[in-house]
């Protein structure tokens, strides 16, 4: 299956032992748990081994983002936000983008990498979510 295929190709990347393990969308087409638990695994395995991973992911869940000591949002191939989760609304607050509490910070944070950023632009009503 396709989790198998990526838990190999994680497995692999670890045994290697490198300083940094770059890992590009290795959640893109697997089902939340898997992609979850991927993630959850390398965030460990990484921690034990003295290893750096940096991770790309397209839309990543509530969840997943939660794993992350840090979070790095680029945009047009510009950094628009690195630290941590917790300095998310804070941030975009201090430069006029309001997140409505019912918005996840995942969902929000995939948004402002977007044209939908403007939805947030001083407090205004955020799109609707499907």
């Amino acid at each position: 299956s396709g989790g198998e295929k990526k838990r190999l190709t994680i497995g692999e990347k670890l045994f290697m032992r490198q300083p940094v393990m770059l890992c590009d969308e290795i959640t893109t087409g697997l089902d939340s748990t898997t992609a979850q638990n991927i993630v959850q695994y390398i965030c460990q395995s990484t921690k034990t081994m003295l290893t750096t991973p940096v991770l790309s992911l397209l839309q990543p869940s509530p969840e997943i983002v939660k794993l992350f000591d840090e979070i790095l949002v680029l945009c047009e191939g510009r950094i628009i936000f690195q630290g941590p989760e917790s300095d998310v609304l804070e941030y975009f607050e201090s430069i006029g983008y309001i997140a409505q509490a019912s918005v996840p910070i995942a969902e929000f944070l995939v948004n402002m990498a977007t044209p939908s950023r403007s939805h947030y632009k001083n407090g205004s009503s955020a799109p609707a979510t499907a």
